[in-house]
């Protein structure tokens, strides 16, 4: 279904055609944001945030958000959420609203699934209106990057109540609530209905990138967490997902994203950053892959830029699963620069956001280890060895270098062996 941001304004005479049926991507329509402050001078800054709203969630392609053209015939009108998703045949509609008090502003956003009339997502943002362009580039960032992520959420939510026989876009959306319930679960049966799920929906629509990616990154945890029936095979089928992604779209984020992904666990460290820093370029709001960019910085020692790109995306996001990957780039930082203290921290609130991630563990074991906490080092190795249990041995073979550099990965290596590990 499509996604629509929907922004105030319009005459009924204007109004578009009611649309007769809805699009297989979700459909967002973004209202024009209002001006609550009377002040005229503040309409340019409302409708400058409408219209980067528009213009950023439209480098969502899995998305369809629709145009400004017609999103500013609403504004200045009363508008009935469910009448203007109909007319414009939007599942989503995100409103919004400005008030300036002297030299401050908040701007407060809420994301309604027009359907059901349910409030998915709501946020307000104070600022100081020293530079008004950096505030309008600032909130609308941070709206972007978490409405995208939440409608995600919800039609993976609708796709769980659909027909197994339903469209490859029902499939699309099955098989990526399936991947998120690998992270929060940690589980093998599914993973492999993930592929399973992907591979269907791929076949139903062979040109989804969406369903690609999510095949993609199932094969490469099966590589991570030594599952399925051939994990040896698994990083070998990863990157033919991608070859095929490249042959669809090569300049899409989400081709870029899953291949520096690949190229990283191939062994291609630096080729596999500047990927993803090409498809952060792409679309600076990806939430993934700004958290896999951190996360592959700090495993080659960039640490200022794997810190920045982290923070960044918390801040962006805090609320997003995916930013237990950001925790962990932290925490990888500090580890590196043997600030344990920290780098348990960090480690901490990665494994709170997602369990059953095995190298969240095993770096926490090494730092406890590291600083002379056995004690923890042990109940986390237990823990670890329950959900994955072959994942410390692939460390020591080599099959999994968390780290790039020679000696972070030996560092690692020593803290796992006090906590009695071996190789």
């Amino acid at each position: 279904r499509p996604v629509v941001f929907l922004l105030r304004s319009c005459s009924p005479a204007a109004m578009p055609a009611p649309a007769t049926a809805l699009p297989e991507k979700p459909a967002i329509a973004v209202l024009p944001f209002a001006n609550m402050s009377g002040d005229s001078e503040q309409e340019y800054f409302v409708d400058g945030i409408t219209n980067d709203i528009i213009a950023e969630l439209s480098r969502f392609r899995q998305l369809l958000v629709i145009a400004a053209s017609s999103i500013f015939t609403y504004k200045s009108k009363a508008t009935d959420v469910r009448q203007v998703a109909r007319e414009l045949g939007v599942r989503y509609v995100l409103e919004g609203n400005a008030r300036k008090a002297g030299n401050r502003v908040r701007v407060s956003a809420h994301l309604i699934d027009a359907a059901s009339g349910s409030h998915l997502w709501a946020e307000h943002y104070d600022r100081t209106l020293d530079d008004i362009f950096a505030v309008q580039e600032d909130v609308t960032r941070g709206i972007v990057a978490a409405v995208a992520p939440e409608v995600e959420l919800a039609e993976m939510a609708r796709a769980r109540r659909a027909s197994p026989n339903d469209t490859a876009a029902r499939l699309i959306w099955r098989a990526q609530g399936l991947w998120l319930d690998v992270g929060l679960k940690g589980n093998e049966a599914h993973i492999l209905a993930t592929i399973d799920t992907a591979e269907q929906a791929i076949a139903a629509d062979p040109h989804s990138l969406t369903a690609h990616e999510v095949l993609a990154r199932a094969h490469w945890i099966c590589h991570l967490m030594r599952w399925g029936p051939a994990p040896e095979n698994a990083l070998d089928a990863a990157w033919s997902v991608v070859e095929r992604m490249m042959r669809i779209d090569p300049l899409d984020y989400r081709t870029l994203t899953q291949c520096g992904i690949a190229r990283v666990a191939r062994g291609e460290p630096e080729r596999g950053i500047a990927e993803l820093r090409r498809a952060l370029e792409t679309n600076p709001n990806s939430a993934l892959t700004m958290v896999f960019l951190a996360w592959f910085e700090a495993s080659v020692g960039y640490g200022r830029e794997a810190r920045e790109h982290a923070l960044l995306a918390i801040r962006l996001n805090p609320r997003d699963t995916r930013t237990g990957i950001a925790y962990l780039a932290l925490a990888m930082v500090e580890f590196s620069a043997r600030d344990y203290k920290q780098a348990v921290h960090w480690a901490e609130l990665a494994i709170q956001s997602q369990p059953t991630a095995p190298i969240r563990r095993a770096l926490m074991i090494a730092c406890a280890a590291q600083a002379g906490d056995m004690a923890r080092a042990a109940r986390e190795r237990t823990v670890l060895d329950g959900f994955a249990p072959h994942f410390i041995a692939s460390l020591f073979r080599g099959e999994n270098p968390v780290f790039k550099r020679a000696e972070d990965m030996a560092h690692l290596l020593d803290g796992l062996r006090l906590a009695g590990g071996a190789d």
